[in-house]
């Protein structure tokens, strides 16, 4: 009754002492290092099924293990400060793709500005010369009249004169002919005179 109960106490201690080797190494492994750790007792080798059992067993506790440490990873990056954490993260970079598009809309903005201001500066100096343009045609065209109205000017005052000089002539030869036809008759009277007296 104590050998059975003696053979189990070993089974146990050695399956708390080999359960690293085999879980690594499997249970072949296992089952071929017992003899060696207890003796070479046949009665007191574990039996291939069993040894997979507990394999199998050993591997269900470590994947319940992970699955709880996943689960426990999971809830923690659902805590709040967590949850708050990403949340700031994803806003600041939200806030930083909006800062950066209003960015270059402003850049945008200050360029069709510059382009603007430097037509109206084009279209300014444009205007200036066409007024110079049309104020020294309006200072040629005063010229030209003032030009116009001297040559009308000395025109009329020539044509007067020209009309003043025939009238003058007019009337020397007018008054020379009075002169000559007064000298005839004189000359006449005399001869006649001359005549009478002899």
């Amino acid at each position: 009754m104590r050998r059975p109960i003696l053979q189990f106490l070993n089974v146990f201690l050695f399956c708390l002492m080999g359960l690293a080797v085999a879980v690594v190494s499997g249970p072949e492994s296992f089952r071929a290092s017992w003899p060696n750790g207890v003796g070479n007792d046949s009665a007191a080798a574990l039996p291939l099924e069993e040894l997979k059992r507990l394999y199998q067993v050993s591997e269900t506790l470590s994947s319940l293990n992970f699955a709880s440490r996943a689960r426990n990873a999971m809830l923690s990056l659902g805590n709040r400060d967590t949850i708050k954490k990403w949340r700031d993260v994803f806003e600041n970079i939200m806030l930083a793709d909006k800062h950066k598009i209003e960015k270059e809309q402003n850049a945008q903005l200050r360029n069709q500005l510059a382009q603007l201001a430097q037509l109206e500066q084009a279209q300014k100096l444009q205007i200036q010369q066409q007024d110079s343009t049309i104020q020294s045609l309006q200072a040629k065209i005063r010229s030209l009249e003032h030009e116009l109205n001297e040559a009308l000017h000395s025109s009329e005052t020539k044509s007067k004169s020209d009309v003043d000089s025939g009238l003058e002539v007019q009337s020397l030869l007018k008054a020379i002919s009075d002169t000559m036809d007064s000298s005839i008759v004189t000359k006449k009277l005399e001869e006649e005179l001359k005549n009478v007296m002899h």
